[in-house]
């Protein structure tokens, strides 16, 4: 019932059993209707009480919806995501040698051991990367490969710098960026996504990998199709780590809605 009602009702029977007391001098009536004045108004808080509960209860379950519709959508973003993946050799190798000439080929050796020493999660990676990274400071490809040592063991402070670095180095290489917006996601760093995010930033991104385009045209037309085969996975990733960061905001901004209307509730 109407918590108006109750009011109403109230009012009604006061007047009723003031009008038996003194018009008809009826005192059992009038005792009558002060009785049902007084259990309309104990029920009147009960009701609103009972109103407000079932209230919290229909916003809580709808906060709960909401939380589980959003986390859905997470998860059918990450099932698209690739980890930040090695370099793409055969535009590695065109590039070392477009680069650095006679130096090459011990570069591409001390690139060889970092690279297997990552993908046999060595704990050699991180020193083996670094060494190849002082020898072609200040190629990219230097620091992505310490991230990724970073990140394989998982120190993510050292990782998002080594990433970083590799981003400002070669702003159009895709791969530091996903690196990047990985360590971000483990850290949980919504803002920093949304924010610095290179779509947003107006960075171009191109499919060269490490290299650029006098290396992309070295390439065989096998290599160049695995290379834009990976630029897509990646630009997938990277493109659905922003989408998370802005679902994972609006949890945040719903999670503080909740607790302000909880508080005034």
């Amino acid at each position: 019932m109407k918590i108006w009602l109750f009011a109403l009702l109230q009012s009604i029977i006061a007047g009723l059993g003031l009008a038996a007391f003194f018009l008809a001098d009826n005192v059992m009536l009038a005792t009558a209707a002060a009785v049902m004045a007084a259990i309309l108004g104990i029920a009147q808080p009960i009701m609103s009480a009972h109103k407000e509960r079932k209230m919290k209860q229909y916003q809580d379950k709808q906060w709960d919806r909401s939380v589980q519709a959003v986390d859905e959508q997470l998860q059918d973003l990450l099932k698209d995501v690739i980890e930040p993946p090695l370099p793409h050799r055969a535009t590695v190798l065109a590039a070392l040698k477009n680069y650095f000439g006679n130096q090459s080929i011990e570069l591409i050796a001390e690139y060889d051991q970092a690279i297997t020493a990552i993908e046999e999660e060595n704990p050699d990676a991180a020193p083996l990367a670094a060494q190849f990274s002082d020898a072609v400071d200040p190629w990219s490809v230097g620091p992505y490969l310490q991230g990724l040592a970073a990140l394989q063991s998982d120190n993510l402070e050292d990782a998002h710098q080594y990433f970083c670095a590799a981003r400002e180095s070669q702003s159009a290489w895709i791969l530091p960026w996903l690196g990047w917006a990985t360590v971000a996601y483990h850290q949980g760093n919504w803002d920093e996504i949304r924010q610095k995010h290179p779509h947003i930033n107006g960075v171009e991104l191109l499919p060269y990998d490490a290299g650029d385009e006098a290396s992309f045209l070295e390439l065989s037309e096998q290599e160049r199709e695995e290379l834009s085969s990976s630029f897509q996975q990646a630009a997938t990733s990277l493109g659905n780590y922003y989408a998370i960061a802005e679902y994972c905001h609006s949890k945040v901004q719903m999670a503080a809605s909740r607790e302000e209307y909880n508080k005034v509730a």
